[in-house]
């Protein structure tokens, strides 16, 4: 597969003449799919982006166990399984693609004329394959970058010898989101943007850390109506750390700055944070 890098429409195209050599796309069977791929691995991405799925989506739904990664040692069970995996997406409202959705003709017939006529079905398979490429990137930069910030801030914070147990892995102050949630959440609450939870002096919570992220406008929006119940979940002063370019010029953040009472710091202003973070402990 493909990772990252977008099949070009070039490429799409090619697999599909593949395909489309042993019969019509809308009737591919899976010996069809095995023998393609095996000249041309792009086949079983392009095979599952006609019904707008990725490997990984194919491994969660195909009634037959999947390897981590396509090969062409996979067995006719398997290629058959994708082959009706890929049929019943592309028929079934709420998972069809979009130009089966928008069409008053059978999803057969789409896929066919698709593939026919008009701007080469390649070509729109390419273009779904790159926008679905761009937000799986965006969203493992965004997390990469959450988790950036958060191993600053306990760097920091060890480095001020205040205590605490933090949510990013292979720490030794690693403890997971579930766990703090429970230890400081109110019962019955949780939340999913905690990060840090700072100690006192005798080991009990004394404050509570939540970092967001956000790359645009977009998710800053929905990220800020998540947290503004947060501090009344907690039971214990609640701190807020934005970073990325989304959190400009947001009307959004008044709100946050309002619901945390004032404990709001950008990524640039962590020094900030971790001066009242280390007030905080010397208090509790």
């Amino acid at each position: 597969m493909s990772g990252e890098v977008a099949l070009t429409p070039t490429q799409c195209d090619a697999a599909l003449r593949l395909l489309a050599a042993f019969r019509p796309l809308s009737a591919v069977r899976g010996d069809d799919l095995q023998r393609a791929f095996a000249q041309d691995t792009n086949v079983m991405e392009v095979f599952l982006q006609i019904a707008g799925l990725t490997w990984k989506d194919a491994r969660r739904l195909s009634s037959v166990e999947l390897p981590a990664e396509p090969s062409p040692f996979l067995t006719p069970l398997q290629f058959a399984s994708i082959v009706a995996l890929v049929h019943f997406a592309r028929v079934t409202r709420g998972r069809a693609p979009v130009e089966v959705i928008t069409s008053d003709l059978p999803p057969d017939e789409v896929l066919d004329s698709s593939h026919a006529n008009g701007v080469s079905l390649g070509t729109l398979l390419a273009q779904r394959a790159a926008g679905g490429t761009w937000l799986a990137h965006r969203s493992r930069t965004s997390a990469s970058v959450r988790i950036d910030v958060v191993s600053d801030i306990c760097d920091d914070l060890q480095a001020a010898g205040v205590p605490f147990r933090a949510s990013i892995k292979d720490r030794p102050y690693t403890k997971s989101a579930r766990y703090l949630s429970e230890e400081v959440c109110a019962p019955g609450k949780r939340i999913g943007q905690l990060a840090i939870v700072v100690r006192s002096s005798n080991g009990t919570p004394a404050a509570a850390v939540c970092v967001a992220v956000a790359q645009d406008g977009g998710t800053a929006r929905k990220t800020a109506a998540t947290l503004l119940p947060v501090p009344l979940a907690l039971t214990i002063p609640a701190y807020l750390l934005l970073a990325g370019p989304g959190w400009q010029s947001r009307t959004e953040t008044l709100g946050l700055f309002h619901a945390f009472e004032g404990r709001v710091f950008t990524d640039r202003g962590r020094t900030d944070l971790v001066a009242a973070l280390q007030q905080q402990y010397e208090g509790a």
